[in-house]
């Protein structure tokens, strides 16, 4: 059956007499959502305070996509762009530059000659002349489009883009304001456009991820409609030894969405899903989870574990591993897949499941995008209530909580659960939840647990949406070097115990967490996230939001340190993080695996086409 998409498409956007920005639609216009995609989480208990897997990943998140891995096996080439010949376009203001550009982009493709592959490969661009910007040149299935652009002269009053602007960049900050929308949060997503772009705002917006540390700026922008259309562009991209980054949410934080120079793979418009009896659901790469969930309300189903993040996508949470309130019951979200659909490193498209291409399946479960981009996946669903009742538990005291964590994780009595302590505060906060269809007696649920007090404990009826946490769109307009690593549980009580961060170590830090998550394995762990053995593990995760580059400088370097205690208490790094290891630590990561993770390399990708951020090579 074909993938049911959603929504109507939606013309060029168009600026009216009041300067509000619509789409066109059946001849009328509406006004531009603030808020495409709420921020939907997992039901959690006092989800205000939670985390879950950054993704979009995180691949298609890969946003938690990231293509972070150590085994490029082959060089590649940076994207040869011709020069334009285009005036620069009109600057009478952020927004209206930006709707210019693509009011005269199919203008731009009829007067000026299509380039082929070869010629684009063989052409030589010369010097790029002084305020010049690099374009990009673009291809689909029948032609390549050309679109360049040259920004405004040094020193004209045309206002930073927020994507630079709002991270402290010296350069990013020039050129044009990306409206808001909710797919990006503050930062906003560009206007969408098929094929491939050089435009200035869409550069600027895909040259930072979640964790605002690192800037990449790529050559050119790619957001293919189809799978077809993602498979021929990685095939020509494996032709022309050009480099992609895969993005669906972009909620990497160490850049592995980032590409300096060659191609992002933007997959928001591979966001179908269709719904496929009662225990199955079909979405694409790019499908974000809160769009998973709202097709799904009402039906009593939900995917057995959701991330915290609404705009985290499929593709982007299942290349990271996907872990989330309810993966103490069901482990991470890459154990609870059917099967996939691939697109491999040579463009080819392959379906793969535990029986069918194993290796290939194996691989890009939790792979980073290293081998391949998720297009399609097959979810599993469970049963889920009506309601949820959920709890925020108070301690004051290290040994009591770790006996009630304990305690919970083993009798099972609730369906979502973390943890967290906060920094300022050196409160330890238990967030609970139970779906239900009935009444919830508080005093039963709570019986023998020894919190200090409860800050809260209440009823919704939407288990799959716990509103919108103000924090996560605060967190993307400042810096924040997260890290989150997976640890025996016999290590629980010295993480909650251990003061890794502290108010003068991170003074300027508007708020600060660590945070925990109980993930259960067995028999059907994804080989290719790397753990500790146990049926029985947990999460941590260090998490600062700091708007000072010096701070979050300095944090960066601190934790580096705590990598290095925590790897020698069994810690394995969960890679959606800001990781940035080197020859010794990836070899230490993946252990014997190594090896293997180079053949699969080999196999799959042959030409290094998807960006890494660590290299054996």
């Amino acid at each position: 059956m074909p993938l049911r998409r959603t929504g109507t498409p939606l013309a060029p956007a168009r600026v009216s007499g009041d300067g509000r920005q619509h789409l066109g639609q059946g001849g009328r216009r509406f006004p531009l959502p603030e808020q495409r995609y709420p921020a939907h989480r997992c039901g959690i208990p006092g989800n205000e305070t939670g985390r879950g897997v950054p993704a979009r990943s995180g691949l298609a998140g890969r946003s938690a996509n990231g293509h972070l891995g150590p085994f490029a096996v082959g060089t590649s080439t940076r994207i040869r762009l011709p020069r334009s010949s285009l005036r620069p376009v009109s600057r009478r203001g952020r927004t209206h530059a930006g709707l210019e550009l693509l009011r005269r982009q199919a203008a731009v493709a009829a007067r000026h000659p299509a380039l082929d592959g070869a010629a684009q490969r063989h052409r030589r661009p010369g010097p790029r002349r002084s305020g010049e910007a690099v374009g990009s040149g673009g291809c689909n299935r029948n032609r390549d489009i050309v679109r360049q652009v040259r920004p405004p002269p040094v020193g004209a009053r045309n206002p930073p883009c927020e994507a630079g602007a709002r991270r402290g960049s010296d350069r990013a900050g020039q050129g044009v304001r990306i409206p808001a929308d909710g797919r990006h949060g503050p930062i906003g997503r560009p206007p969408a456009t098929p094929g491939m772009s050089g435009v200035e705002e869409e550069l600027n917006a895909r040259s930072f991820d979640f964790g605002g540390m690192i800037r990449r700026r790529p050559g050119a922008v790619a957001a293919p409609r189809s799978v077809e259309e993602l498979s021929d562009l990685v095939r020509k991209a494996a032709r022309d030894g050009t480099r992609l980054a895969i993005r669906g949410g972009g909620h990497s934080q160490g850049g592995q969405c980032l590409t300096a120079g060659g191609l992002v793979v933007d997959t928001m418009h591979l966001d179908g899903l269709e719904t496929l009896g009662e225990d199955l659901v079909r979405a694409q790469g790019g499908t974000p989870w809160g769009k998973v969930v709202d097709a799904l309300r009402g039906t009593g189903r939900l995917p057995c574990v959701l991330v915290d993040i609404g705009e985290a996508t499929v593709g982007g949470t299942l290349s990271a591993g996907g872990l989330g309130t309810a993966s103490h019951r069901h482990g991470l979200q890459v154990e609870q897949v059917e099967r996939l659909e691939v697109v491999t490193g040579t463009g080819e498209r392959v379906v793969c499941s535990p029986t069918l291409n194993a290796a290939l399946f194996d691989a890009v479960r939790g792979g980073q995008g290293q081998f391949g981009v998720i297009a399609q996946a097959w979810i599993r669903l469970r049963a889920a209530g009506s309601r949820i009742r959920r709890y925020e538990l108070i301690y004051r005291d290290f040994d009591r909580f770790a006996d009630d964590f304990e305690r919970v994780v083993g009798d099972g009595r609730f369906d979502h659960l973390r943890a967290e302590t906060r920094l300022h505060t050196g409160k330890i906060i238990m967030g609970a939840g139970i779906e239900h269809d009935g009444d919830v007696d508080d005093d039963e649920v709570l019986e023998e647990l020894g919190h200090d007090e409860v800050a809260s404990a209440s009823d919704t009826a939407d288990v799959g949406q716990a509103g919108i946490y103000p924090a996560w769109g605060f967190s993307r307009r400042n810096r924040h070097p997260w890290r989150d690593w997976l640890l025996p549980w016999s290590t629980l009580r010295t993480l909650i115990a251990q003061p890794w961060l502290t108010p003068r170590s991170v003074p300027r830090a508007p708020f600060s967490w660590t945070g925990v998550y109980p993930i259960r394995t067995g028999p059907n762990a994804a080989p290719w996230v790397m753990r500790p053995q146990g049926e029985l593990i947990t999460s941590y995760s260090i998490l600062a939001v700091l708007g000072d580059r010096d701070w979050a400088t300095r944090l960066t370097g601190q934790l580096r340190e705590i990598d290095r205690t925590l790897v020698d208490l069994g810690a394995k790094s969960y890679l959606s993080g800001d990781v940035a290891y080197g020859r010794r630590e990836w070899e230490a990561h993946y252990g014997d695996k190594l090896e293997l993770g180079r053949e699969w390399k080999r196999e799959f990708d042959p030409n290094s086409v998807f960006e890494s951020n660590g290299s054996f090579g």
